[in-house]
């Protein structure tokens, strides 16, 4: 497994600050040293403390629907409150990359395979308890810019690790491909996330499966 670190300094192309509510704002930017598709969020506000993310021991490779993981790294992130297996290689022998880009405001841990398909998954920690409708709006804004044919579904409320989260799905142009991506987004005790991945592949539904959040 591949992990590459990035820094705030890296983000080069930020937007201007929007109001989200009444103790805090956020803007959305994109990355240009980075995937078209994967936004950025920065917020006017503080995570005291740094944890890192780290592969701690290999597990046992948990299958659905005849896919397997051919290994995994257990990543933990006792700070931020949750734990997944990320496989290191896909079962079709792609190499899983994962990029962790850390901030005092948002906290992203990303991983995919080449394809951007067999393996795509995101979890961004945000750090306050944001309205999931602001959030889906601004991700809708943010689609529709990078995507002439962005096909967004409703918002509906499914379970992620054990909580009500609210979800959407996006189908579309980004990167010079035809993506298909599912959003959650679900509230801990101190933070929201935001999760993103790649809902055709079974190899996600696992990672998916294997997400704890304890915050």
């Amino acid at each position: 497994m591949a992990i590459v670190e990035q820094s705030r300094a890296s983000v080069k192309n930020r937007c201007a600050t929007k109001p989200v509510d009444s103790f805090t704002a956020a803007c959305y930017t994109r990355d240009t040293t980075t995937r078209y598709d994967i936004i950025r969020l920065s917020l006017l506000a503080s995570i005291p403390g740094e944890t890192t993310i780290a592969a701690v021991k290999q597990t046992a490779s948990p299958s659905v629907g005849g896919v397997s993981m051919p290994s995994t790294s257990h990543i933990v992130d006792e700070y931020r409150g949750y734990a997944v297996l990320i496989p290191d290689q896909t079962p079709e022998g792609q190499t899983v990359t994962v990029e962790i880009d850390s901030s005092k405001d948002v906290h992203v841990l990303h991983a995919q395979s080449p394809d951007g398909c067999e393996l795509y998954f995101e979890i961004a920690t945000i750090a306050k308890l944001l309205s999931h409708e602001t959030l889906i709006a601004a991700q809708h804004r943010f689609l529709r810019e990078g995507s002439s044919d962005a096909e967004m579904g409703e918002p509906g409320e499914q379970h992620l690790s054990g909580r009500r989260c609210t979800s959407f799905d996006f189908r579309g142009e980004l990167g010079g491909g035809v993506r298909e991506r599912r959003f959650l987004f679900v509230d801990g005790s101190r933070f929201t996330y935001r999760v993103v991945f790649d809902p055709t592949s079974k190899l996600n539904e696992l990672v998916i499966q294997s997400l704890r959040i304890s915050d």
